[in-house]
Order: C-alpha cells, then sequence, then structure tokens
C-alpha cells in the first residue's frame, strides 16, 4: 500500500481570496481564455498541491480542452465537514471568476485520490448539486481504511532483506497506525470511523460509502508491476491499491454504474526525477485522462 508521491512544465501560482474575514488559497495551473469546465486535483504524500505540475502535464494538456486547472491543499486521511466547505468555497469561488458553470471534473493521486473520491460522495450523499462532479478520477488512491489498516500490521510483520524497503515501510505502518488511533480510535472497540471516513469498505455488502457514486462516472487508474513490488518492497499484489479498487469498481458496477471503471498501465510509472514508481502521477497519461473526462462534459 503506497501513500507517497509522468512530468508537466506548467507553472503553479499560488491564489488567495477573502470570504467572511477567512482568507482561502489554492494553486493556479493554467491559464484558458473562456473555460468550459474546472478541473480540481488533489496531491498524494503530504497532500501540496504546488508539487503536482512536477508531476503531471495534466494542467498544460488541458489548455487545449478549454479546462482551467487547480490545486487544492488536503492532507488529512478523512474528510471532516470544515475540509469540505473549505474546498467547496473554492470551487465555487474559481467557477464563478471563470463563468464556468456545470462542468466539473475531479482527479487526484494516491492521497489525492482518496479525497476526490471522498469529496464526491460526501457532495452526492448531501444533495449539494454543484459539488457533484461530472466524473472523477483517482490514481492508485488506498479506500478503506479497514484494508489499510490490515495492510499496515502485515507491513508490521514483514521480514525484508531489502533494509531500506524495511525501514520506509515499518515507519510508513506505524505513522499510519498512530494517526488511525489519534482521530479513529481503538478499532476493537469501535470500527464505525474507520466505516464512516473510507472512500469504500470492502467487507460490507452496501459498499459503505460508495453507494453514493452510484451515478458518477468514476475512472480508478493503476499499474501493476508485481516484480518492482517483491525486487523493491518484498511486496505482492495482496499489498497493492489496485485489489482493493477492483472490488470497489465491481461494486459500482454491479450496482447500475456503468460508467465505473479500471484502467491498467505498463511502465508508464516514472517519478520526476527519473526514479521508476509504478506508483506515480505519470501513469495517468494527460491526453488519456482528459479524453475520457470530456465525455462527461455538458
Amino acid at each position: 500500500m503506497l501513500l507517497v508521491s509522468g512530468m508537466g512544465y506548467a507553472q503553479s501560482t499560488t491564489k488567495t481570496f477573502q470570504r467572511d474575514d477567512k482568507t482561502y488559497l489554492y494553486e493556479e495551473f493554467n491559464e484558458v481564455t473562456e473555460p468550459r469546465a474546472l478541473l480540481v486535483l488533489f496531491n498524494g504524500g503530504s497532500g501540496i498541491a504546488s508539487g503536482i505540475p512536477r508531476e503531471s502535464s495534466l494542467a498544460d494538456s488541458a489548455v487545449n480542452y478549454q479546462i482551467k486547472t487547480i490545486g487544492i491543499d488536503q492532507s488529512e486521511f478523512y474528510l471532516t465537514d470544515s475540509t469540505y466547505h473549505h474546498i467547496r468555497e473554492i470551487i465555487l469561488h474559481v467557477m464563478n471568476e471563470n463563468s464556468i458553470k456545470n462542468n466539473l471534473f475531479i482527479g487526484g493521486f494516491s492521497l489525492g485520490g482518496f479525497t476526490s473520491i471522498r469529496l464526491s460522495e460526501k457532495a452526492t450523499e448531501q444533495k449539494d448539486s454543484v459539488m457533484i462532479p461530472n466524473a472523477i478520477f483517482a490514481i492508485d488512491p488506498p479506500l478503506d481504511h479497514l484494508e489499510m489498516r490490515n495492510y499496515c500490521l502485515r507491513e508490521l510483520e514483514r521480514v525484508c532483506s531489502n533494509e531500506d524497503a524495511n525501514r520506509l515501510g515499518k515507519g510508513e505502518a506505524n505513522w499510519i497506525l498512530d494517526y488511525y488511533q489519534q482521530n479513529f480510535g481503538p478499532l476493537e472497540q469501535d470500527s464505525s470511523s474507520y466505516i464512516n471516513h473510507s472512500c469504500f469498505t470492502a467487507s460490507s455488502s452496501n459498499g459503505g460509502n460508495a453507494r453514493f457514486l452510484n451515478s458518477v462516472p468514476v475512472k480508478m487508474i493503476h499499474e501493476i508491476d508485481i516484480m518492482w513490488l517483491i525486487e523493491e518492497r518484498c511486496r505482492d499484489l495482496s499489498d497493492a491499491n489496485v485489489l482493493v479498487s477492483s472490488k470497489f469498481i465491481n461494486y459500482l458496477y454491479d450496482h447500475g454504474n456503468k460508467n465505473a471503471i479500471i484502467s491498467l498501465t505498463t511502465n508508464k510509472g516514472y517519478r520526476s526525477d527519473g526514479r521508476r514508481h509504478p506508483h506515480s502521477w505519470s501513469i495517468a497519461d494527460p491526453i488519456e485522462t482528459l479524453d475520457w473526462l470530456m465525455k462527461y462534459i455538458q
């Protein structure tokens, strides 16, 4: 299971505005004359949006589609009501400022993919029509906090001859388990917070929060490189985010969402510094992704 954060040339410009004595901040990734749609991107790792253009050229390519593209910081493993309304204010501000109506796309990588899905679920659950996106995409995100916790426990028990992988994996696992303990409490006493804050609960017959996405087009993007997992992390396919994603899409498709798809790539995963890494922004081909989004423009 990978959370930490392809390559772009767009510049990130920090924009701010005031609303009710509160300052809002977002990153502007491109300039579009008379945009037809707004694309909101969320990053992985620390969730800092300004790093996105370095890893993906989505915003560059979006200009040719007349799609305004911005990024919003979001670093938590769950979406509170206050965070939802904070993001909502930014999206509405940018849409109003650019005279964009009815065409909202949302996407992200890793934790940012989680945020994209969870934000859309909350909008649908609350019948917040202005925030329900035309379509969403998520790049190799974690979805299920129960499964993530189980993964962390497996990681702590894993014996790996690769010392760097061993240190990295156990450090991440301990950090996530501490985060869960502080924010969700002991799972043994109450699992409700883990389920309520997940995008999808694989062990639940009703899919958890996934039931709110039966009418929203969803594209999950993953790259499977089993030998990379084995050689670099001492992991196997059961530790990959794609396993839960396949269950998520299967649930949506079986419940009537025929616009829910999963896309698998090969040898596209590279970080901006040239490192091979199947868990990267670069597995989402900009043209393919934007072509898919445009199928749902109004």
